[in-house]
């Protein structure tokens, strides 16, 4: 029969598996026992994307095309295959590449119906500055990463000691610009959270204190950026609240947590930000000169953010 106490553990081996951490429990003659609450089947047949594919086969691609330079191959049949695969999987390709971009309306809607404040924190961050969804989790709010006296959060730079570099994608710009609306919000944040916060030593994976990190949940801990799947049941959650999603409803279709980075990009361009305002003002990696420019002009960058950047008008409570 299955253990029922001290169940072994078994690594999936499929590479979505391998992705996203699974681990099942095993019986006594080490044989996995998948659960069926599990959405994807875990083994080497698990179906992916045809986006995600696709990605998968730019990897391919690239190791080929180095193999091909080294003098390895003759040609890059995996080249090849790609462009076969597209040609059959166009329109799902197409339709799945970029999610749904929302209005102004539409994200106004979703924050206001949240009703967490530490929910709306979060969605006010991204959909004014275009965070990634990671890197609400960089957000601190000790003296050397905030001052709302001056108006400015710093994005933290956390190192993995795996392998001494920055986590996350950001490699640019890492300053936020703290707004009237943004301002009000988050001092009404700071207020609930000072009142909610558990005490104790909290830390991340590597063992690195997060007590000042900024989001924490409703139970009063540090929210951890390593659950993505329940960030997402909540995001959806607060988008049938505002009546903007329906069951059935795919990627690019509905709002997803990257839709509030698309919103941010497409309200700078509307509103006519310039090209180097417009990558500093999204923390995209800038040229020598470009990035020395714009460090040395920071209040220029804060009109730019004011003057170009999205102004949502949600409630203040």
């Amino acid at each position: 029969g299955w253990r029922t106490t001290k169940q072994e553990s078994v690594w999936c081996t499929n590479l979505r598996g391998s992705t996203f951490n699974h681990r099942y429990p095993t019986c006594a003659k080490g044989i996995p026992n998948v659960p069926a609450a599990c959405h994807q089947p875990c083994d080497k047949r698990s179906k992916v994307s045809v986006a995600t594919a696709y990605k998968r086969f730019e990897g391919v691609v690239n190791l080929y095309q180095w193999l091909l330079e080294e003098g390895h191959v003759p040609r890059n049949e995996a080249k090849l295959a790609q462009a076969t695969f597209f040609r059959k999987n166009k329109e799902a390709a197409r339709r799945h590449s970029k999610p749904y971009i929302p209005n102004v309306e539409q994200v106004r809607a979703v924050i206001d119906n949240a009703p967490q404040i530490n929910h709306r924190i979060a969605m006010a961050f991204a959909a004014k500055h275009g965070l990634r969804h990671h890197e609400l989790f960089f957000l601190y709010i000790d003296p050397k990463h905030m001052n709302l006296k001056e108006g400015w959060m710093e994005l933290k730079e956390i190192i993995s000691p795996i392998n001494n570099k920055a986590e996350g994608k950001r490699r640019g710009n890492r300053i936020l610009y703290i707004d009237f609306e943004l301002k009000t919000l988050l001092q009404n944040y700071l207020k609930w959270r000072e009142r909610k916060f558990v005490p104790g030593l909290h830390t991340n994976i590597h063992g690195q204190s997060i007590n000042d990190q900024l989001l924490i949940t409703f139970k009063g801990v540090p929210a951890s950026g390593t659950h993505s799947s329940s960030q997402e049941i909540t995001l959806a959650a607060n988008l049938k609240r505002a009546g903007l999603m329906t069951e059935g409803q795919g990627y690019g279709e509905r709002i997803t947590w990257h839709s509030f980075r698309y919103f941010h990009a497409n309200t700078l361009d509307a509103n006519g930000c310039p090209s180097v305002d417009f990558a500093h003002l999204r923390g995209d990696r800038l040229p020598g000169m470009a990035a020395t420019y714009v460090q040395r002009d920071l209040p220029r960058i804060r009109k730019a953010y004011e003057d170009f950047g999205p102004f949502i008008d949600f409630r203040m409570r």
